[in-house]
């Protein structure tokens, strides 16, 4: 879950011309919007997608298109489900924000002092690795997607397996992206809380931000009975096919939140505002620009990247915690992708300009 090719829609060539329209003409702009969405969809063979545009002054865009699933009637409105994957991560490291805000944790405590079960690769890596080592990649433990991909064992088996995953770098010497490390982030909120993870993200973020169309996981956006429910598709044999998801419920904290572009909408707002639902603060000034600020940098597009590097032209690349970091023509963005077989989701904010964007839709191999 993370990179996609979402990432890299700007290179195809037949994509519809940029919006031109003043920026106080905001009909004009949401017709060419709309113009350029669609043009999109036709040149990626996208069936459908939703989108909430936020400024401070709350949403200026909100829509759907396309269809939930191809080859029936249902079409793809503000309300549809779509897997939010990777961007959930930024929910992770907001609710651990929280918590040292409450005093339950540190940024640097290492992780063994709140999960005393837990073993890594090495016995240096078990004492040291902290709770920031883990949520900005930089723990050393290899790739160990194959332990919860397969869907064939539970999150306490796939923790209890991360020892004989061999450790990729030295404890802080390099960026290696790690869904498994979030799940152990995961379980800190568990034990310093006193909530699950997935009870923590509805009852302690969610709720109050009024996510009404939002859940923790697959199963409980499942449980819900909603049948607005878009479903993933592939291109297989050169036509574009539903298939199965994948949930990623192993590792929730990694990946598994559900949105609709509505909902999207309001975790927007709260990000541009600062981590404030109106006059109510859910998490100090402090610990929430440590979310946004540069925690790693990510040197090497070609190891770990995004194909819009090479376009954008940034001159920084960097992790936080639970967002990627770079420039683009001279303002700071925060983005990330969400991806998983069939799916992607990505979301972008350029604080100084008050302006957030998310995109729920479907992924195959082009």
């Amino acid at each position: 879950m993370g990179t996609g090719v979402a990432a890299g829609a700007a290179d195809k060539n037949s994509a519809a011309s940029a919006v031109t329209a003043s920026p106080g003409d905001s009909a004009a702009l949401a017709r060419q919007l709309d113009a350029f969405i669609a043009q999109g969809m036709v040149d990626w063979n996208i069936p459908g997608l939703s989108i909430v545009v936020v400024n401070d002054q709350g949403v200026v865009y909100e829509k759907g298109f396309g269809v939930r699933e191809i080859g029936k009637p249902g079409k793809v409105d503000r309300h549809t489900q779509f897997g939010m994957m990777s961007t959930t991560k930024a929910m992770t490291a907001l609710a651990l924000a929280m918590l040292v805000d409450e005093g339950k944790l540190k940024w640097d405590d290492p992780i063994v002092k709140h999960l005393p079960r837990l073993r890594l690769p090495n016995a240096y890596l078990t004492e040291h690795v902290t709770v920031r080592d883990a949520l900005r990649h930089t723990s050393g433990v290899g790739n160990a997607d194959m332990l919860w991909f397969r869907e064939d064992l539970n999150t306490e088996q796939v923790l209890a397996r991360l020892d004989r995953v061999p450790a990729a770098t030295s404890l802080r010497s390099d960026f290696i992206y790690n869904n498994a490390m979030y799940q152990v982030a995961g379980e800190v909120i568990a034990t310093t809380s006193g909530m699950r993870w997935e009870k923590f993200i509805a009852t302690r973020i969610m709720a109050p931000l009024g996510m009404t169309d939002s859940f923790a996981t697959m199963s409980a956006m499942r449980a819900s009975g909603k049948p607005n429910v878009s479903r993933p598709h592939a291109q297989i044999d050169q036509a574009i096919r539903v298939i199965d998801d994948v949930a990623v419920d192993i590792v929730p904290a990694a990946g598994a939140a559900w949105s609709s572009a509505h909902d999207a909408g309001k975790w927007m707002a709260f990000l541009l505002a600062g981590g404030k639902v109106g006059e109510r603060r859910l998490v100090s000034e402090a610990n929430f620009k440590a979310l946004f600020s540069p925690q790693v940098a990510v040197n090497d597009p070609d190891q770990w990247g995004y194909p819009t590097l090479a376009l954008t032209r940034s001159n920084f690349s960097a992790y936080g915690l639970g967002w990627f970091l770079q420039d683009y023509r001279g303002q700071y963005v925060a983005m990330h992708t969400g991806s998983m077989p069939g799916r992607t989701a990505i979301a972008g904010l350029i604080p100084a300009a008050k302006l957030g964007v998310y995109v729920g839709g479907f992924k195959f191999q082009a």
